[in-house]
C-alpha cells in the first residue's frame, strides 16, 4: 500500500516539476527574447508608450490622460483626421492606402516637447514651459511603436 502511494506521489511530483520547468523556461525565453509577447493587452501597450515618451527627460506625460484604442490603420487615420485641425493634419499614418491591419492608437497628453528621439537633460527648458501637448502613437499589436504624432493640446 505504501509503495502504491509513493508511486502515485512520485508521478504527481514529476508532472509538477515538468509543468513548472516548462513555465519558467517559457517566461525566461520571453524575457530574454528581443521580440515582445505575441498578444499585448491595453495596459502593456499604455506602459510601453509611457516608457517610450519618458525616455526623453524633457517629456512629462500625464498618465491619467492615456487612452489606448484597438483599431486598424484606416481607423487610426479616421480618428486622427477628426481629432486634428485640417490645417495641421492631412493624409493618414499609412501613406494613404486603406489598410485593415490591426494596431493600437495611443493618445497621451502632458508636457511632451519631443515626439520620437531623445535629448539630454541639459537640453530641457528650465523651468519647463508648461505647454501641454496632445500626442498620438501608433503601436503594432506585437508591441512595436511605429509612428508618433504631436501638437499643442486644445
Amino acid at each position: 500500500m505504501k509503495r502504491a502511494r509513493f508511486a502515485q506521489l512520485s508521478a504527481v511530483a514529476l508532472a509538477l516539476v515538468l509543468v513548472l520547468s516548462a513555465g519558467v523556461y517559457g517566461i525566461t525565453r520571453g524575457l530574454l527574447a528581443d521580440n515582445p509577447p505575441p498578444s499585448w493587452g491595453r495596459l502593456e501597450i499604455i506602459n510601453l508608450v509611457l516608457n517610450h515618451i519618458r525616455a526623453d527627460p524633457c517629456n512629462h506625460p500625464d498618465a491619467s490622460t492615456v487612452k489606448a484604442t484597438r483599431t486598424t490603420r484606416t481607423g487610426a487615420a479616421d480618428i486622427l483626421a477628426k481629432r486634428w485641425d485640417p490645417n495641421e493634419w492631412s493624409g493618414s499614418p499609412d501613406g494613404g492606402s486603406p489598410d485593415n491591419t490591426p494596431l493600437w492608437l495611443v493618445e497621451v497628453q502632458g508636457e511632451i516637447p519631443v515626439v520620437g528621439g531623445t535629448r539630454g537633460v541639459k537640453e530641457c527648458e528650465e523651468p519647463p514651459s508648461g505647454v501641454k501637448s496632445l500626442v498620438f502613437y501608433i503601436v503594432t499589436v506585437d508591441g512595436k511603436i511605429s509612428t508618433g504624432f504631436g501638437k499643442r493640446a486644445p
